[in-house]
């Protein structure tokens, strides 16, 4: 096998090892939000009329200032996004059309990597 077959598959071990841990630490991480001091959601709103999904990031932990936030709606795609502020709010105003169950999440990027919140359910009525 020639040297760069070899590093090519050797390098596809390493990220397809690497991928497989991110995964797992992606699963452990959304249950207790690590990095979030907060994280919340109305149980209930009306479609078409604003609320807020209240977010605050730990800065003892980590300085996020300047980090981009991003919201995600499971099953849709809402093109949210916010620079998260010095004392680590990262909360957002959103409007919901589709009615009924609802999850969304925050995720906050930052130098190439990622934290998320746990899935928030909202009824959307």
């Amino acid at each position: 096998m020639s040297k760069i077959r070899k590093v090519a598959a050797l390098g596809a071990t390493a990220a397809i090892a690497g991928g497989a841990l991110f995964a797992g630490a992606g699963a452990a991480n959304a249950a207790n939000d690590p990095g979030f001091t907060k994280v919340k959601a109305p149980k209930t709103v009306q479609a078409g009329q604003t609320f807020i999904i209240k977010c605050q990031l730990d800065t003892a932990m980590n300085n996020w200032a300047g980090s981009d936030a991003i919201l995600l709606e499971k099953g849709a795609s809402i093109n949210a996004s916010r620079t998260v502020s010095a004392n680590g709010d990262c909360s957002f105003h959103v409007v919901l059309f589709g009615k009924g169950n609802q999850k969304i999440r925050v995720v906050v990027e930052q130098n190439m990597g990622a934290i998320q919140s746990r899935w928030l359910k909202v009824n959307v009525q």
